[in-house]
Parts: C-alpha cells; structure tokens; sequence
C-alpha cells in the first residue's frame, strides 16, 4: 500500500467574536506523538453508533498493526484480513480520544487519506462531556464512500442553523440542531465540492483549495479571520454556544454499518448489490485494505498574542478548486462548520437511528459537544492542499 504526500487541511476552529485575532500554536501532533498516551487514549468501548465493529486498545491495535507511525505519518485502520463469525465480535478497528480538551480553538487536521469502502463509517470529529448537552461538531465524516463532506452541529434543544444566513459558501440542509429530533442528522451543512469525501477526496489527493501557506506550513500562530468566507457558519444569534457547548475533544474513528452506514447502505448502487451490510464486512475483509487514516499531523492552537514572526501569509491560489471550509468554535458563540446530511451518531452515548444518508462532516455521524465558554462563532474551513513533493510513503501490512 503506497499513499501519496497529498494533503487534506481540515481546519476546525470554536472561536471568540466571528474568530477574530491571533491563535498560537498549543500542539503540533506528529509521527509517534500520536501514540503518546498523553497525547491519544484508545478506546476500547461498545460502539455508540451500533456498529459492526471491534474497537480494541493500545497494545492489540499496535500488536495487529492497526495504528502504526513514523516521523511524519499516523496511520488508523481496521483489521483486513479476518473473516468474522455472525455470532463473533465484529471488525477489529480503532477509536481515538484526545486527553487535552478545547474551549475556545482552532484545529488543523492535515489528512493524506480517508477511509473508503462500501460498509465504512470514518470520522474525524470533536464531543464534550454529557452529550448531547455539551454540543458535538463533525468536522469529517460520511459513510459508504458517498461525498461531498458536510460539517454538522449536534445539541441539546434550542439550537438551529437557519437556512439562507450570511457568512458560508455551503449547503444548508437541515436547520434544527436538537439531536433528539430529525433521527439525529442535527444541522448539516453540505460542501461545495465532491472532493471533499471519500474516494475522490483520495484521488485528489486530498483535494484543492485555497489555503494560507503559514497554515498549510504549519505557522505558529494563525488569524482564522483573514482565511476567508467558510464553507459552514453557525452564528449564535440562532443558537446560545455559551449554552449548548463545552470543552471538547478531539475523536477519531472508523466503524462499520451501524445506525448510519448500515440503515443506508441499500441506497447506494454500488453497495446494494453487495447484499447486506453486515454480511459483507463479515466476509470479505479485503475490501477495507483501502479504509484507513493516514495523518500528516493534526495542530492545535488557542487564543494568544502572536509570536515575533513574519505575518501571515495570504491564501496559496496556486490550486483553485475550492474544497470544504468548515470552522467550528469551541468558545461558545458563533459556530461554522461545513456538513451534508445523513444521520449520525458517535457519541459516547446511546444514538438515536440516522434518517438519512449523508456524510456527517459529510452526513452527520460524529460527536462533539462544548461546555460553556463566552460567545463565539464557529467555523469550520476544510481545506485541501497539494505538496510539490512527489514522495511516498510505503506502510507495512504486518
């Protein structure tokens, strides 16, 4: 398996004041930091979401190869080579939680790969405590290999995105952000471009799309008011962030079928044809040779005044295909993100079952709740950009 350098930026940031000022740099997670155990706890838990899945923990991930670095790359992936048993535990995958928790932030999440495939529900997402009442944002998730990639808000009662607001270039699909409503799809909003999610998002290696190059280089300090209009907004005139959204961490997943993926799967030609959902991640696990994460890093940066270092650089416009922008707050006041629709649920509590298929940070399947902090918007810019480079990287399969 040879992957590419291309990179996905995901830049998720929960923000003060419509994310205005200076953000230094709190963690620059690369490598082996991600299997840090002050960096990244695994858990080994029942899935939320009802999936055909097997989360394990550190030493059995890292004894099957499942999590595997070096000095520039994670790799996240399900086990591809059992054959399961109907009446067994289901696919050995893995589930990722940030120890450092987030109010007010921003999070750039630089992906070489996704995972694909009939069956997969992957997800890079942020939740606080006690959910739905400490908010969820899905940042990147879908199921089924279906894009584009949709950013979506999951809250208790009393929060909506209303379509037709200023400030975002996405989609919106659902306004009502309750997850206790609509089967949990909460408010979505879909990405402008296809290469946002999934297999085309691979090709691309990522996608393209105009970012800053102190993001994309990893500056030490960062001013998410100068990237531009996101792709996904959630203000707080409609919503009280303050209220609805806590400290949040960071989680990232991969399971299968489930109250997502599985209720959806015959809706996709491609899938349908493979029977049922469950039946074919029990039998064929060469399929999910492609279902993995490959992380260049994931950098985190919290309210600062800036370091003595040259400003800012204005957007790289050397790719002009703009992909998702989607920017979430975790300070508890305006929001932004970019989502499509399609229920989801990776909450560390019972789910209810997703109405229809979208993709959560491309449907809405993930979690991320907030605890209260001052007003701030949220916004959240996925943005995709191309190394020069040609290198590869090889991963070892054993």
């Amino acid at each position: 398996m040879v992957l590419s350098v291309t990179h996905l930026l995901t830049l998720s940031s929960l923000t003060l004041s419509a994310l205005a000022g200076s953000y230094k740099l709190l963690k620059d997670i690369q490598g082996h930091d991600f299997l840090e155990e002050s960096v990244f706890s695994f858990e080994a838990i029942p899935d939320p979401t009802q999936g055909r899945v097997n989360y394990v923990s550190r030493s059995v991930a890292e004894g099957l190869n499942l999590t595997f670095a070096s000095k520039d790359t994670f790799i996240l992936r399900a086990d591809a080579r059992s054959v399961l048993s109907s009446s067994g535990p289901g696919r050995k995958s893995v589930r990722l939680k940030s120890v450092q928790d987030y109010k007010q932030h921003v999070a750039v999440f630089d992906i070489r790969h996704m995972p694909v495939g009939c069956g997969t529900w992957p997800a890079v997402w942020e939740v606080g405590d006690n959910w739905p009442n400490n908010g969820e944002i899905d940042i990147l998730e879908g199921v089924n290999d279906r894009g584009p990639n949709a950013a979506t808000l999951h809250t208790s009662a009393g929060c909506t995105a209303p379509k037709g607001r200023p400030g975002q270039t996405g989609e919106q699909v659902q306004e009502n952000c309750d997850a206790k409503v609509n089967g949990n799809v909460g408010c979505p909003v879909k990405m402008s471009d296809s290469k946002s999610y999934g297999p085309e998002f691979n090709a691309a290696g990522g996608g393209c799309a105009k970012v800053p190059a102190a993001v994309k280089n990893g500056a030490k300090n960062v001013d998410p008011s100068t990237w531009g209009t996101p792709q996904a907004y959630f203000p707080s005139t409609s919503c009280n962030l303050n209220k609805h959204f806590g400290p949040q961490n960071i989680i990232i997943n991969l399971t299968f079928c489930g109250t997502w993926a599985g209720n959806v799967f015959s809706s996709v030609p491609s899938c349908k044809e493979k029977g049922s959902c469950v039946n074919y991640v029990n039998q064929n696990p060469h399929a999910f040779e492609d279902a993995f994460f490959d992380f260049a890093a994931i950098r985190t940066y919290v309210p600062g005044a800036p370091a003595a270092v040259p400003p800012q650089d204005t957007p790289d416009t050397t790719k002009t295909v703009e992909t998702t922008s989607a920017s979430t707050s975790t300070s508890t006041t305006d929001a932004t993100a970019t989502a499509e629709t399609t229920p989801t649920a990776n909450t560390t509590t019972a789910d209810t079952t997703p109405t229809a298929g979208t993709t959560a940070a491309t449907d809405t399947s993930a979690e991320t709740t907030t605890k209260g902090t001052p007003a701030a918007e949220t916004t959240t810019n996925v943005a995709a950009t191309t190394k020069t480079a040609a290198a590869t990287t090889a991963i070892p399969l054993t």
